[in-house]
């Protein structure tokens, strides 16, 4: 029974025949009228490529950092260098304008924490502006 679990570009370098104790698995993905769909299947072995960016589009980052992370990966495959960002890209998440939101974050103890406080930590978060 596995203990860990890692993104399929850490099983691209851990061969399975490198270190007995690694296994690889990877879900079974579609794609389909330009989406990416992740079925619930788990088949061992890696995936053929990173889904990186269509998980980012499903977690519901802004279309703006999608769209650059799709241009620098583009950049990445082709061997060319990136553009410049532009100039209007949208700060990260923890940029000084949230500092309530961090400030909540690194006071929270996550190893010494119940399930019902947990909980309540959830909620403390939806009330937060991102």
């Amino acid at each position: 029974m596995p203990k860990d679990w890692l993104s399929d570009p850490f099983c691209d370098q851990l061969s399975e025949n490198s270190i007995p104790q690694v296994a690889c698995y990877t879900f079974r993905v579609k794609e389909w009228e330009g989406k990416v769909l992740f079925l619930h299947e788990i088949l061992k072995g890696t995936a053929d490529r990173s889904y990186g960016i269509h998980v980012a589009r499903i977690a519901g980052l802004p279309e703006e950092v999608t769209k650059r992370a799709t241009e620098v990966l583009h950049s990445l495959e082709t061997k060319r260098p990136a553009s410049a960002p532009p100039q209007n890209f949208p700060e990260p998440p923890f940029s000084s304008d949230t500092p309530p939101l961090k400030t909540f974050l690194q006071q929270l103890n996550l190893d010494d924490i119940s399930p019902r406080e947990a909980l309540a930590v959830l909620y403390k978060l939806k009330e937060f502006e991102l």
